[in-house]
């Protein structure tokens, strides 16, 4: 077991490898990569090759029912899709008091407030994923406070009964129903 956390990573699209091999010269210490997803093969080597997956720490996982370890054993989440509906994932993530680098689109830019419980990034720009994930990596102080603010911004935000009442209201107000 490495002397610091593992930052779990989930990604359902390459460009984070691309970002990551680029991230040897970190001044922070390497990150554990835990991605989850589909692959060609259990141990990633038809993606990357055997020696870059060892060098770089790369654990390829298969799709998992159950996230919670690697929520509880992780620094940060990177979820840089480029399309999505409404990822429970970057929910479920802050509730865990990970910050989240995210990209600019529908869902994930409603859930992450750029500064406050993570870092929203363009889609598709492997340089400005590459620049956040070493963001967080050698500035732990900032990692910590967009910690500290993820899981009571979830909380605030997401926490069902406030939910079902919005939704109620919302369904009344389409149906023109009042109370």
């Amino acid at each position: 077991v490495a002397p610091y956390r593992y930052e779990s990573v989930t990604i359902n699209e390459q460009p984070i490898l691309a970002a990551g091999t680029n991230m040897s010269g970190a001044k922070a210490a390497s990150p554990y990569w835990y991605i989850e997803g589909e692959w060609p093969d259990e141990s990633g080597e038809l993606l990357l090759g055997k020696e870059v997956a060892a060098m770089l720490s790369i654990r390829f996982m298969d799709w998992q029912s159950d996230v919670r370890p690697f929520l509880a054993a992780a620094d940060v989440f990177v979820f840089p899709s480029y399309r999505e509906g409404f990822p429970n994932v970057v929910i479920q993530a802050g509730a865990f008091d990970l910050p989240c680098i995210v990209t600019d689109i529908n869902g994930s830019n409603e859930i992450i407030v750029h500064g406050e419980n993570g870092v929203i990034i363009p889609p598709r720009d492997k340089e400005a994923l590459q620049a956040a994930m070493l963001q967080m990596m050698e500035h732990p102080e900032e990692r910590l406070r967009l910690a500290q603010n993820a899981r009571r911004m979830i909380a605030e935000r997401y926490e069902q009964k406030r939910y079902w009442k919005e939704l109620v209201k919302t369904y009344d107000r389409l149906l023109n129903i009042e109370h």
